[in-house]
């Protein structure tokens, strides 16, 4: 048995790739390689389905996790990211719209990158500068 009301989809998207090397329906590509990667590995469609939406809803949790242990510095909010997977909706998601939850991984992991440019690389501490200069000279 698939997962959620489309699941069926997510299978025929897969075996169409390994017998036409393309897709069926025009939708955006990446969860359904990602899936047909996990099916060559495994041999089974139906498990390569379970096994990517459950292995991408857990590596969501490393990036938010870091996310906001680096924004806060506390580490109880870090944890509190890291038990987001379990949360009512993101379980909805993983049922019944699985490419959104393969996107929540992709999606977090540039929010973590860009506060590390920004945090690390000065630019926070330049901007705060300029804002806070800009505001004195307008009042």
């Amino acid at each position: 048995m698939t997962n959620g009301i489309d699941g069926p989809y997510y299978l025929v998207q897969t075996l169409y790739i390994e017998k036409y090397g393309t897709m069926y329906h025009g939708d955006p590509p990446l969860t359904f390689y990602i899936l047909y990667a996990f099916y060559k590995l495994l041999g089974d469609p139906t498990l390569a389905v379970k096994i990517g939406i459950m292995l991408f809803t857990s590596l969501t949790t490393i990036p938010l996790y870091l996310y906001f242990y680096n924004t806060t510095s506390r580490a109880e909010v870090g944890f509190s990211a890291s038990i987001a997977p379990f949360s009512p909706h993101i379980v909805r998601l993983m049922g019944d719209f699985v490419k959104t939850t393969f996107r929540l991984f992709f999606l977090a992991l540039p929010k973590l990158r860009l506060h590390e440019i920004i945090v690390y690389n000065g630019i926070f501490v330049q901007f705060k500068e300029n804002y806070a200069s800009t505001l004195s000279n307008e009042i």
